[in-house]
């Protein structure tokens, strides 16, 4: 399960548009196999409010990107969405 700091910490990346630096853990973030789902809590609706979530998405989108991730089908973002 990810870490409450992970989610918070793409949300602000997703909130600001950029990755402005390296960030420690979304940069342990990439999935390792296929089982990326398992990542995420299944309540993350009621955690967080849809602006939050869309930000969320978003720092994913831009973390794959900038971070070069390369991950595919096992894209976080995908399973996320």
């Amino acid at each position: 399960m990810i870490p409450a700091e992970i989610y918070n910490e793409l949300i602000r990346i997703g909130e600001k548009g950029k990755l402005e630096h390296m960030p420690k853990p979304a940069a342990l973030f990439p999935p390792k196999d296929s089982n990326a789902w398992r990542l995420y809590e299944n309540n993350l609706a009621q955690k967080y409010n849809s602006v939050d979530i869309l930000n969320l998405f978003r720092g994913l989108v831009i973390c794959e990107k900038e971070l070069k991730w390369h991950c595919g089908s096992t894209t976080p973002a995908a399973h996320l969405y």
